[in-house]
């Protein structure tokens, strides 16, 4: 299984995703940032790790990363 570097792959700051995190009113591109600094910050290591900490079930953490981080 390949294995994908969260930290150099996602371009953007930890501190820029919280701020964008923060500004968005719909929970669910809320919660696809949340997931997005989770993998970037190193809180979670892999997809469904991220999906459940923001209560995804592991098939719609991966077509979150499928849509592109």
């Amino acid at each position: 299984m390949r294995r994908i570097n969260y930290q150099e792959a996602i371009k953007k700051t930890v501190a820029e995703l919280q701020e964008l995190e923060k500004g968005q009113k719909q929970a669910r591109l809320r919660d696809r940032v949340r997931f997005v600094r989770y993998l970037k910050a190193g809180q979670a290591n892999t997809q469904p790790e991220a999906g459940a900490m923001i209560g995804l079930q592991r098939r719609y953490s991966q077509q979150y990363v499928s849509q592109g981080l």
